[in-house]
């Protein structure tokens, strides 16, 4: 998808439907807005729809959300949630990235993922011992004194 900083939303939503050779009042009817609305999201005469609409746009085209979304200036639902848990970490975390490369941003991504995979691995193994030690009494799994897991 062109995601770049001058593409406005309109020109991106009109050049996608005129390319994939989707009519006007078709595509329109499947958003669930009027042609006429439409017209005027596509000129930048008017913002572009709420999130449901453009979630529809997405689904015509099978386009990713996040960008269009980004192109509408607006973020997700989804990922308003995920930012609403973790404000300040996150900010930062955004603020980290500033002036990166595409591909320095999907190293750290990828750096990312592989710690979190091994700290969820190394974390619910330790829980599951934890919580039910029962379950591992035959396996030689032993507490201390103070009941922390060796």
């Amino acid at each position: 998808m062109a995601s770049g900083r001058n593409v406005k939303f309109g020109a991106f939503i009109r050049s996608i439907r005129e390319e994939r050779e989707f009519g006007l009042r078709e595509m329109a009817k499947k958003i669930g807005i009027s042609p006429t609305y439409l017209v005027k999201v596509e000129r930048d005469e008017f913002s572009p729809p709420a999130e449901d609409k453009v979630r529809k746009i997405v689904e015509i085209f099978a386009i990713d959300l996040d960008e269009l979304m980004a192109l509408a200036w607006k973020i997700s639902s989804h990922l308003s949630g995920i930012i609403k848990e973790h404000p300040r970490e996150l900010v930062a975390l955004l603020r980290t990235t500033k002036g990166m490369t595409a591909d320095n941003v999907a190293k750290l991504i990828r750096e990312t993922e592989k710690s979190r995979e091994f700290s969820c691995a190394a974390l619910s193994d330790v829980h599951i011992k934890t919580l039910y030690p029962t379950l591992f009494e035959d396996s030689g799994f032993k507490r201390t004194q103070n009941n922390e897991a060796v």
